[in-house]
């Protein structure tokens, strides 16, 4: 997870508001939205002056606390895996000393949401999380519904309130379609796209409509093994509020076994953070011809550029034929 804050747009008299205020058409919104400025506003800019020039060796890492994951030994129903790995929160957050997490919640159920929430930071806060972020996955379609959540977090428990660093797209991540004004929430809690942050155009219709940033989602949860590296760099050159997601380190914690023993840090979380130092040499600093990844003959070839099979190539002296 890569979190750009990016300016709010929203005014006092904006955070009033809980309900769309939109004009007529969706239509109509998604073009005073968008615009057509993306383009000019980048001409003569360079990538690399949106990077950082020295980027971070360590980052904050965050750990998915999924709708159905077992928080305790008394949510265990005895179908886990045993292989040696933490089962419940508790037991990862003891073994990798976690204090960053991202929960999951339902987004059509008040009471669950709140109580999940709670329970979480109940349990977690005791051993040294300080962060949390609350990911509704896209399945509110009103503001009041997450200020309500954000309203009985604050009353019962201030403290995990003011551990919340951001919420997640809580809203349709069609933004032409649901075009939800949120300065209300933004007002309240750093407010994120996600699965809307496709596009630009979508991210400029985005901060029109009150959100107070991106989530970028270089995702390594089903990506382990040298997809690990490319993300981690990603993050660290980019800039994050807090961190980086390390979801693969969780669901397939022995899939990296070849590339962990020559970046042991990146592929282990210890003491809530993950280690960039041996990402070294040319490139993204893979090292990839010291890591004993064994990779299966491809199941189909697309295409070749050896010499030999050009057209007009004559393999036996290595000539092309320029005609």
């Amino acid at each position: 997870m890569i979190s750009r804050c990016t300016t709010p747009s929203a005014s006092p008299s904006d955070a009033t508001r809980t309900r769309a205020t939109a004009p007529s058409t969706s239509a109509e919104t998604w073009r005073a939205s968008s615009g057509r400025k993306g383009g000019a506003q980048f001409r003569g800019r360079f990538p690399a002056e949106f990077l950082a020039s020295t980027p971070p060796t360590q980052l904050a890492a965050w750990h998915l606390v999924g709708g159905l994951d077992p928080l305790t030994a008394s949510d265990l129903t005895g179908a886990e895996p045993r292989d040696g790995h933490p089962v419940t929160l508790e037991q990862w957050v003891e073994q990798d000393g976690l204090t960053s997490l991202k929960v999951k919640l339902r987004g059509t159920d008040l009471e669950w949401d709140v109580d999940r929430l709670l329970r979480v930071g109940d349990l977690e806060i005791a051993r040294g999380v300080r962060r949390f972020c609350a990911d509704f996955n896209c399945t509110v379609h009103d503001p009041a519904y997450v200020l309500a959540a954000l309203d009985a977090i604050a009353r019962a428990r201030p403290e995990l309130a003011a551990r919340l660093l951001y919420v997640e797209q809580p809203f349709p991540s069609d933004l032409h379609a649901h075009p939800i004004d949120v300065h209300a929430v933004a007002h309240r809690a750093p407010l994120f796209l996600d699965e809307s942050a496709h596009d630009w155009r979508y991210v400029e219709a985005g901060r029109r409509l009150g959100w107070n940033g991106v989530a970028l989602m270089v995702q390594d949860l089903t990506n382990p093994m040298l997809a690990v590296i490319p993300h981690l760099r990603l993050a660290a050159h980019a800039g994050t509020i807090a961190g980086v997601e390390t979801n693969g380190m969780q669901y397939y914690p022995e899939a990296s076994a070849p590339e962990a023993a020559v970046h042991p840090g990146a592929y282990r979380r210890r003491r809530g953070i993950v280690d960039l130092r041996t990402f070294t040499g040319p490139g993204f600093g893979l090292r990839v011809d010291e890591i004993g990844r064994m990779l299966p003959e491809p199941a189909i070839v697309a295409g070749s550029i050896a010499i030999d099979r050009l057209p007009g190539a004559f393999p036996s002296s290595g000539r092309v034929d320029q005609t």
